[in-house]
């Protein structure tokens, strides 16, 4: 069994280089421009090229976001923005339009392509219809439960990935509108406002976060995700923070690999804590693992990262920003909130000191607060510290087992296996002799744990050895500095061989316009796992430009109607969920209504006034 991918975000260069040096096997993220985060701080063209070389060196792959919708006029820099990535090493998309997936396929046929969870695949089928369309692997829908994931990945040819930590849509991806109806700020466009974290009023009256589920954790069911069959384990992230990826990487590295080495692994305290710590909203869930799990998904009262309760208010200082906290343990440089009924008051803590037994006198504190107040801990400054530490220097490398042999009278010979990783993913073979000849020794003769310990040393080369084997025949000598010089030489030589340096060719791509029609209806199949001969592609399949309608026609399409993107919140649902809203409906800050309707799918819309 091909070992399960570890796959982390990286929002800018300090979170890609987090994720590298915490044990990700692949990283995801967007570049500048037609990406599902436009406000993450994304990677630069000129920055690519280097990173790429780090990140390969170190066996870890990188695949690049090009998951929006696109339209007719946007192709053609669409396609060339990945002719750019291809020539520079990226691995793989991440595509969510159809019809760029077209276009991709077509002209550079040996990039991988992955279909985004945006598309909504969610079934066998809809894997089924990604594959004849050349998809290597499937993000699926973050709403499929691990029966349903076992049973695609028992039927599939594709690779299957899944979300297994950080933010939940509460709609299906790629299914929502409410952004783009509520500010004209499309989530399908990379622009989402995150109008389901707002307070909504229920049919009871009730104000509260409806719509704002707390982050998906699965730390607990790696193994169960490893027995099913899933190829990458996919950690949500892309808006966070470098530190945040560097926590979360490592735990689940760590957690990963004792399930391969042992079959089993407990999830410890600190470790729980530590994923609390960095980001929660309100505890975690583990989302559909088991199919809805009702409240238990929502993030009712905080829609924003809540930290770890560590105490409550035991004094006040009137007069002063100075508030008394009964806890274990709190250290300047923490940042905390203080939450009562009327606000949530906090700040990063300026001022501390321990004035009895687990009691604190922190400062400066903001806001109104009163005794018994809940005291949290939103960042801790250790925490903090111990993450950027864990990627402030480049130290990765890739793994190599070596064998020297020193043989009088024969130029030495070093044998080198470069260990199969993520990025090679087959092992590489080396034999390097050479260019002196081992000698018998006339004074010293080499010493055998001096010249291990002289051949162990990889310094800047991408390697480190996982095993270290030495022949070495009695009194054989050669000069330490010749046998310095031919130890960097075999691993620069290793280097050139699994890492060449060409670049595949850039090419610029003009895009012509495709004839294939696309119909203003507005009812048809919305599942891409129901598209076969004669059906006719809904509003669902997000439909923007001709060639994807030109893809749906070649799989068997006999009308492609528009997608939702070129709706108004009149003529369809403004969400399409799984999760089962407990009201009838539902009423924005601005008083405008919108009905929920139920059924094996439920969906939002729009309230006719």
């Amino acid at each position: 069994m091909k070992k399960i991918e570890l796959l982390a975000p990286a929002g800018g260069v300090k979170q890609f280089k987090a994720a590298v040096e915490n044990g990700a096997d692949a990283i995801y993220f967007g570049g500048m421009n037609f990406n599902a985060r436009m406000k993450a701080d994304n990677i630069k063209d000129e920055d690519l090229p280097q990173l790429l070389a780090y990140a390969h060196k170190g066996g870890v792959r990188v695949y690049c976001t090009i998951n929006t919708l696109l339209f007719d006029e946007e192709l053609e820099e669409a396609l060339n923005y990945a002719s750019f990535l291809y020539s520079v090493g990226v691995d793989a998309l991440i595509i969510q339009d159809l019809g760029l997936g077209y276009l991709i396929k077509k002209e550079m046929p040996d990039f991988e392509l992955h279909l985004s969870t945006q598309a909504t695949v969610r079934d066998l089928q809809g894997v089924k219809v990604a594959e004849k369309l050349g998809y290597e692997r499937v993000v699926l829908a973050r709403e499929n439960t691990l029966a349903e994931i076992e049973e695609i990945c028992k039927g599939a040819k594709a690779e299957i990935e899944c979300f297994v930590h950080g933010a939940l849509c509460i709609c299906y991806s790629g299914q929502c509108q409410l952004s783009r109806n509520m500010g004209g700020r499309s989530g399908n466009r990379g622009l989402c406002a995150q109008p389901c974290r707002l307070e909504y009023e229920d049919d009871k009256g009730n104000l509260s976060h409806i719509l704002s589920p707390k982050d998906l954790c699965l730390i607990d069911h790696l193994g169960e995700y490893i027995e099913a069959g899933v190829a990458s384990l996919k950690i949500e992230g892309r808006m966070k923070s470098p530190e945040y990826v560097a926590v979360v990487t490592k735990i689940y590295r760590k957690y990963i690999d004792q399930y391969y080495e042992k079959g089993y692994y407990t999830v410890s305290p600190e470790d729980r804590e530590a994923l609390n710590q960095i980001y929660n909203r309100g505890g975690f869930t583990e989302g559909y693992l088991n199919g809805d799990p009702g409240d238990k998904l929502m993030a009712f009262d905080v829609p924003k990262h809540q930290g770890i309760l560590i105490g409550q208010v035991q004094g006040v200082k009137k007069g002063s920003s100075l508030v008394d906290i009964q806890c274990e343990n709190i250290e300047l440089g923490d940042g905390i909130e203080i939450h009562n009924q009327k606000a949530i008051s906090g700040n990063v803590l300026s001022y501390v000191k321990a004035i009895a037994p687990n009691i604190y006198r922190v400062g400066d504190i903001k806001g109104p607060v009163s005794i018994s107040d809940k005291v949290y801990r939103t960042s801790s400054k250790k925490q903090l510290k111990e993450a950027r530490a864990s990627f402030e220097r480049a130290t990765r490398k890739s793994l190599v087992e070596a064998r020297f042999t020193f043989k009088k009278g024969e130029a030495p010979l070093c044998q080198l296996k470069l260990l199969e990783n993520n990025y090679l993913r087959n092992e590489v073979e080396f034999e390097f002799k050479g260019d002196f000849i081992v000698e018998e020794a006339l004074n010293k003769a080499l010493d055998r744990d001096e010249l291990l310990n002289k051949l162990n040393k990889t310094g800047d080369s991408p390697f480190a050895f996982a095993s270290l084997e030495l022949e070495l025949e009695a009194d054989a000598f050669a000069p330490m500095s010749k046998i310095n010089e031919f130890r960097r030489t075999a691993l620069s030589a290793l280097e050139e061989k699994a890492f060449p340096s060409e670049k595949r060719e850039l090419k610029k791509y003009k895009v012509k316009p495709c004839e294939d029609h696309i119909y203003n209806d507005i009812e048809g199949v919305d599942n891409i796992g129901e598209i076969g001969e004669g059906a006719v592609a809904g509003p669902g399949l997000n439909v923007c430009n001709h060639y994807s309608a030109k893809q749906l026609y070649q799989l068997g399409c006999i009308k492609v109607c528009q997608g939702k993107e070129l709706l108004g919140a009149e003529d369809m649902p403004l969400m399409e969920l799984k999760h089962s809203v407990d009201s009838k409906y539902i009423v924005d800050r601005k008083g405008i209504k919108y009905n929920i309707l139920t059924g094996d799918i439920n969906f939002l819309v729009k309230a006719k006034e």
